[in-house]
């Protein structure tokens, strides 16, 4: 019984502890960056200099959690983050 005890701990502290070496604020199974709030429409617009509707990766420095993740925003790979790409991503990852 005892060695169970000590066995399920042991596991136990070595999830913690990779948790807490991956560090706070990462999503362990993807490797990115967790956002931590939502992104308005007025914060994507002023992001949006050229006023194209997306985000390029120069664009996307204002915004530096989407700077961080935008491969990972960047569904459809066209080298520019959407909207609602950008949404998509928020809400998987809060």
């Amino acid at each position: 019984m005892y060695l169970k005890l000590v066995a399920i701990a042991a596991a136990c502290f070595a999830i913690v502890g990779c948790n807490t070496i991956r560090g706070a604020g990462q999503d362990i199974r993807a490797g990115e960056q967790k956002v931590e709030h939502a992104f308005s429409k007025p914060d994507f617009n002023k992001a949006d200099r050229d006023h194209d509707g997306t985000l390029d990766r120069d664009e996307a420095k204002a915004m530096p959690d989407v700077a961080r993740n935008f491969d990972a925003i960047d569904k459809d790979h066209d080298g520019t983050v959407s909207q609602s790409e950008l949404q998509d991503y928020t809400a998987s990852h809060q």
